[in-house]
């Protein structure tokens, strides 16, 4: 019987078996596709608070406590795999908008240094950029997300991990002192500790069905070379632009749709219009590839973390939504917390599963 089973192979669950090997314990970890292949594909791969999230508070800490992680864990991911995930902390260029003085306020809690740069700046340094102002928040960076699964998975492979991919849950149910998890197949697992990490295909235990939904998140990629086109990620309020392996991934849609795989070109061609006035050189860029992913979304937009009081051993880690590559070191942490009997699952936690019924 192993000490943790972990079901759901995206980003927090490979994320918390990595940790959970490192501190000792062996896991079993149940994906009921590929690995890396739900939310994580609606990803763009920026580190930065998601969103809202810059709002709130106690969410926009647990961000930034997130993303301080990227720079060890993924060199220590590294030391197992040549893969290479291609992160940069280079900083993120926000354009001068409405909404950016509330972002600014937002990093003097957490002590993140930003810069205006003028167009004297942008002209000597970021001539591709198309704007007059804008701020460099300096501590923000980006990832491939799809290059992070593949690492995470080379890394638990070679540390003989146990993975099982194309293993659907179908139920979850108390045994003695711990949990039965039974698959499709008929094959079944028990043990005394369960990481939920299913993202917006929430499983419920025992009646309790966390209150998760898909948000349909879209991206499509630009190509272009040269003279023009960007360096660094550009984030506004309406859209998004990162550069990925030589390429450029645009998004910024949030869609209520269910599991609704279709591509609203319509809307993403607007995010390009809007990307295209903030960089200039992409009226010569050609069009590529358009994905879709869904994001867990949870009522308040705030993340599930821990346990569910009658659910004892078991911890939810869902609800990620905009922010799961962000969080995804920092939940591994929390989950470790956790086993340990240090982390509190109260309604003093402001991600406490315990304040839904």
């Amino acid at each position: 019987m192993k000490d943790i089973i972990i079901i759901g192979g995206g980003v927090a669950g490979m994320a918390i078996a990595w940790e959970a090997q490192k501190r000792g314990y062996t896991a079993l970890l149940l994906e009921k596709d590929s690995c890396g292949g739900g939310a994580s594909q609606a990803s763009a791969g920026i580190l930065s608070p998601a969103g809202k999230s810059c709002g709130d508070p106690e969410l926009n800490k647990l961000c930034w406590e997130g993303i301080r992680m990227f720079p060890g864990w993924v060199k220590d991911l590294m030391e197992m795999s040549d893969s290479d995930p291609d992160l940069q902390m280079e900083g993120v260029f926000y354009p001068e908008e409405e909404g950016l003085p509330k972002r600014i306020e937002s990093l003097e809690s957490v002590h993140v240094k930003h810069s205006w740069l003028s167009s004297e700046d942008i002209e000597k340094n970021f001539s591709w950029l198309g704007v007059d102002r804008v701020v460099l928040i300096e501590d923000e960076g980006r990832i491939n997300p799809r290059k992070l699964m593949y690492l995470l998975k080379d890394a638990l492979v070679a540390k003989e991990v146990d993975i099982r991919e194309n293993s659907e849950v179908l139920k979850i149910s108390k045994h003695q002192n711990g949990w039965e998890v039974s698959l499709k197949g008929g094959e079944s697992f028990k043990s005394d500790k369960i990481a939920m990490c299913t993202g917006a295909w929430a499983k419920g235990v025992e009646g309790w069905v966390p209150p998760v939904k898909p948000m349909r998140g879209q991206l499509i990629e630009l190509f272009g070379e040269g003279e023009g086109f960007p360096t660094h990620t550009v984030h506004g309020e309406a859209a998004y632009m990162v550069p990925q392996s030589g390429n450029y991934w645009i998004g910024g849609i949030v869609q209520d749709r269910g599991f609704d795989d279709s591509i609203d070109k319509k809307t993403l061609f607007q995010k390009v219009a809007t990307m295209t006035r903030w960089v200039p050189g992409f009226a010569r860029a050609k069009l590529g590839e358009a994905w879709c992913g869904f994001r867990p979304g949870s009522p308040d937009d705030r993340p599930i973390i821990g346990e569910k009081e009658g659910l004892e051993g078991i911890f939810w880690a869902t609800g990620l939504f905009r922010n799961g590559v962000s969080l995804s070191p920092i939940v591994a942490k929390k989950f470790i917390s956790w086993m340990k009997g240090e982390f509190d699952s109260s309604l003093n936690s402001p991600f406490s599963p315990n304040r839904f019924s």
